[in-house]
């Protein structure tokens, strides 16, 4: 056990006020022996100088056996290996084992800890301390995040990404997938306002654009190329192209614009016959898993995982350098909902506090003897002169006091005596 440097407020005074007390009471011991002295004397001349003397004499006694009791506790008086004395130092080792055991069962009990614990508001504690500090708290948490990233091996980190993506990517049956999403869009008729906008931006496109599709569809036409019907042949073309361009335009645009056009519910039924195919289809899942066979084999896979990581890294390292991080104004966002949840919810707060202060009850039930053990070695290894000069220039003071009043009490019990004496 060091000394203490006494460096702290309040420390600081503590050796001068011992020396202080110290100095009282030695004095009053002295003043005490000067008038014994000079009451002996004068008794003769004056009965009354005999009360002063008992006074003055049974205030020595119990002055100097005061003097005795206090240094012995710390040292032997004089030097002089009196019995029973340097308590302190020569029961250093039960002392530490009396209180290791003393703390243990006393105040690591459950029927200790229980009733004390009852009283706190851990929890809602914890959240005004998170919502007052969250800012603080968010940016030692950024601060942190650097020092994290470098203690990791990039090319470990890639390998075990790249071997969760392959592990999670084998386990996918793609068929099955492409069957669940396209069950999940469609439920409730859910795909049917889209599908309809994108047929009405088809049916705007058609009526941009007729003019060039009239040609497309007239040079597609089958007609023969006979010179003598060349104008027939053209009109009749443009008839064709145009009644097909119209046909198709209007079916595009009824569809488009009629949620109930016969159109959707046969478009419904060949997709609810395409997911069911995809999800049980043996033909489908065995496309599927050639196609994700092929992903697997792709050479940019091997690499995915590794550009993921150094993108995240590069981005993170980059945003926790700004003064404005998003990074750290989202952790800041979520301990101050923390703590303001942990303040406003009333059962919240309640159901954490049992479980916090039946987690503290178990940890310090379990941890009883731990404890015991280690406070009986911490001060089994403390320095038995440092130790007794530590606790003397804490209690010490009040030591003296015991001295000072060990005199009074001593000279009031001689007086008293004196008096039994004289008059009975």
């Amino acid at each position: 056990m060091k000394p203490s440097n006494h460096s702290h407020p309040g420390h600081g005074f503590r050796p001068r006020s011992l020396r202080q007390m110290q100095a009282l009471a030695t004095g009053l011991l002295g003043l005490m022996a000067v008038v014994f002295v000079a009451a002996h004397l004068a008794e003769a001349k004056h009965p009354g100088w005999g009360y002063v003397r008992a006074f003055a004499e049974a205030a020595m006694v119990g002055a100097l056996a005061d003097w005795f009791a206090v240094v012995a506790l710390f040292r032997h008086p004089l030097g002089l290996p009196i019995p029973h004395t340097a308590i302190l130092p020569n029961n250093k080792e039960r002392i530490a084992d009396s209180l290791g055991r003393f703390i243990s069962e006393h105040f690591l009990h459950t029927q200790a800890l229980r009733p004390k614990l009852a009283q706190l508001d851990l929890a809602g504690m914890a959240g005004a301390w998170l919502t007052k500090n969250s800012a603080s708290v968010a940016e030692r948490l950024a601060g942190l995040i650097p020092k994290l990233l470098t203690l990791l091996d990039d090319a470990s980190v890639r390998r075990f990404l790249h071997h969760q993506l392959i592990a999670q990517f084998e386990r996918v049956e793609f068929a099955p997938l492409a069957g669940r999403v396209l069950e999940t869009l469609t439920e409730g008729d859910r795909h049917k306002d889209l599908f309809c906008a994108g047929l009405r931006l088809v049916d705007e496109w058609m009526q941009e654009h007729h003019e060039w599709l009239r040609q497309e569809v007239r040079d597609e036409v089958p007609l023969p190329d006979w010179p003598m019907i060349a104008g027939v042949r053209t009109k009749l073309g443009n008839y064709v192209a145009d009644k097909f361009v119209r046909r198709v335009s209007q079916l595009v645009h009824d569809v488009g614009t009629q949620p109930g056009h016969p159109f959707h519910a046969k478009f419904r039924a060949q997709l609810d016959a395409k997911i069911a195919a995809l999800k049980s289809s043996p033909e489908y899942l065995a496309k599927g898993e050639a196609i994700k066979q092929g992903l697997l084999d792709h050479p940019a896979l091997r690499n995915y995982a590794g550009e993921i990581w150094a993108a995240l890294e590069a981005w993170v390292l980059a945003d926790v350098a700004q003064p404005d991080s998003q990074i750290r104004m989202h952790l800041e966002g979520l301990i101050r909902g923390l703590g303001e949840a942990l303040q406003s919810d009333g059962e919240l707060r309640e159901k954490l506090n049992e479980q916090l202060r039946g987690g503290l009850v178990t940890l310090a039930e379990a941890n009883r003897d731990f404890v015991a053990d280690f406070i009986r070695e911490t001060v089994a290894k403390w320095d038995a002169e440092d130790l007794c000069r530590n606790l003397e220039a804490e209690v010490g003071r009040d030591l003296q006091f015991i001295r000072i009043n060990g005199t009074v009490v001593g000279g009031l019990v001689g007086l008293l005596l004196h008096l039994i004496t004289r008059f009975f």
